[in-house]
């Protein structure tokens, strides 16, 4: 009997160091996962504030009204501040806080002139941006972003944008009815150095709570001064046992720590040790029976996730991973299941690049060593017409024929370099009816075909060689569109708030539904002697000028949007 309770307790004891390093593992997984996730929403909402805080309108308007209130200042600001919050829809909260800290426009008019001079927000945002997060009055965490209002070095205030913390809350917290065995936490720093929790805790109903910076036998500690690692035996800020995980987020000052209580994670353990003890009084056979069968049934998921994170690591990202077991291995499972599907999705982007950027390389050395033989056969064929007086109409229609070969072959080859040419642009101030009319005077315009340019002059930045070869491509397919029949091309061009947009109309027979979302791809065609790189190259071209490049039918539409000042 003493033998049987030894081996049974040994058991036990393999058991449970073969589920602790199981754990260990899965911990430290989930919680490079969870880090990078809350890394993506402050680097999303940090690119949101910018977009606000760099608007040139904003930032003028901002130092005419300090200077001088005026309602004309005043309603521009606030229609900045609206338009912004109606466009970003997880955006609660928008508001300026003058340079004496005192709130000075809002999307909330109740905290109109509430003095933030000694908050965080206020005084750390001179120079540049910072995260925080608070509760609202329902306490539900927000998500606080503050950045520098400036003009020409001149501090006009803190631009504040507050979000819904769904995202950080959802990341930051497990589902205690599915995963009741523990929960995912972020700390802060305060100004004494000690320790702030800033999100929910299991244990805790307080808003925050607050743990002395002495206290480094807590994980949490540990996570906010930096310490990252696994802890497989420690306790939690309740004096629960735990294994735990930490993290430093390097953009936000924040610590992670993901944490499973002992007692829960082991408690069908601890269920089974009983059985195990139960047995061996009853039966030597069945005790010994019924252990290896409920260790079994324990260790079996946790190998086999084991098993399929080695496979992700080594690049088999096809299989999803199916395990049955506990609540806590089963959300595991998950998140390693979305943590494959990005991996695969990204490798299929690189793969995609990889082949692109080959194609683009030799694509570039074939069409420039084929643009010199084609100069000399065009040159050898205009001599060849200036030169000699005995040639015949039937010789002199095959020399048009090689003259038009030679100039097709040209045309793909420019196409080519124009796409896998990749220079930045040359920004100056030009006429847009000007790099109309060159454009239309490198292309053939049919008898049938009439286009029509803007009259009135307009001005705009960009780099005129660049975007004359955006409308040379977009007429040329407008006039491949209407073909034989009579048609028109018209193109106009309006102002909407910071940008330019133009539009280039035909009355061709349209684009095919099922191919409008495909034309800008490199490779892309309908056409027989096409290469598929004329629009995609278009597109390439209008993102460098920060624009957009769109197509739309009924009638045939390209709408190309530029702004006013790039540089901004």
């Amino acid at each position: 009997m003493p033998i049987l309770i030894i081996s049974g307790g040994f058991s036990f004891w393999i058991a449970e160091r073969e589920i602790t390093k199981e754990i260990l593992e899965e911990l430290a997984i989930i919680t490079n996962l969870k880090k990078e996730m809350i890394s993506e929403i402050i680097s999303r909402n940090h690119e949101r504030l910018d977009g606000i805080t760099s608007r040139t309108q904003l930032r003028l308007s901002l130092e005419s009204y300090v200077e001088s209130p005026n309602l004309q200042d005043q309603d521009k600001i606030k229609q900045i501040l609206e338009d912004a919050k109606f466009s970003i829809p997880d955006i609660s909260e928008l508001y300026i806080i003058d340079s004496n800290g005192l709130v000075l426009f809002s999307t909330n008019e109740k905290i109109l002139g509430k003095s933030f001079v000694n908050s965080p927000i206020f005084r750390n945002s001179h120079y540049e941006n910072k995260v925080n997060v608070n509760y609202d009055l329902n306490r539900e965490l927000n998500l606080q972003l503050s950045g520098p209002l400036r003009l020409n070095d001149d501090f006009l205030g803190v631009m504040v944008m507050e979000t819904k913390g769904d995202l950080l809350h959802q990341f930051s917290q497990l589902d205690f009815t599915s995963a009741p065995e523990g929960e995912i936490i972020l700390a802060k720093k305060n100004e004494h150095g000690d320790i702030i929790v800033i999100t929910p805790l299991r244990y805790d109903d307080s808003s925050t709570l607050v743990i002395p910076k002495e206290n480094l036998h807590l994980p949490i500690v540990h996570s906010v001064m930096q310490h990252q690692g696994l802890f497989p035996d420690s306790i939690d800020y309740h004096g629960e046992k735990i294994f735990a995980a930490t993290k430093f987020i390097e953009e936000t000052g924040w610590g992670l720590t993901i944490h499973l209580h002992k007692n829960e994670v082991l408690e069908p353990l601890n269920y089974i040790q009983l059985v195990i003890f139960i047995s061996v009084i009853i039966a030597v056979s069945v005790a010994v029976l019924g252990s290896w069968i409920v260790s079994n049934s324990i260790s079996k998921p946790i190998k086999k996730l084991q098993f399929s994170t080695k496979e992700i690591s080594k690049g088999k990202l096809k299989e999803k991973i199916e395990i049955s077991g506990s609540n806590e291995i089963r959300t595991l499972a998950l998140d390693v299941n979305e943590m494959q599907k990005n991996l695969a999705e990204a490798q299929k982007n690189l793969v995609k690049n990889e082949r692109f950027s080959a194609i683009g390389e030799l694509s570039s050395r074939l069409a420039h060593d084929i643009r010199n033989p084609l100069s000399v056969i065009k040159t050898a064929v205009n001599v060849m017409r200036q030169t000699s007086k005995i040639l015949d109409e039937k010789e002199l229609k095959k020399l048009d024929m090689i003259d038009n070969a030679a100039s097709k072959i040209k045309y793909l080859v420019e196409n080519v370099l124009d796409f896998v040419r990749s220079q930045d642009p040359k920004y100056e101030m030009v006429s847009l009816q000007e790099i109309l009319e060159n454009a239309r005077n490198s292309i053939h315009e049919p008898k049938n075909i009439k286009i029509f340019i803007p009259s009135n002059e307009i001005k705009l930045i960009c780099d005129p060689n660049q975007i004359e070869i955006v409308f040379e491509n977009i007429i040329t397919n407008s006039i491949q569109a209407i073909g034989d029949n009579l048609g028109s091309i018209t193109v106009s061009c309006y102002e909407e708030m910071e940008d330019l947009v133009i539009l280039i109309q035909d009355t061709g027979k349209g684009i095919p539904e099922d191919m409008i979302s495909k034309i800008f791809d490199p490779l892309f065609t309908t056409k027989i002697k096409g290469t598929g790189l004329g629009l995609a190259s278009c597109k390439s071209i209008i993102e460098s000028h920060k624009g957009k490049l769109e197509a739309f039918n009924n009638p045939t539409t390209f709408r190309i949007t530029l702004p006013k000042n790039p540089g901004d």
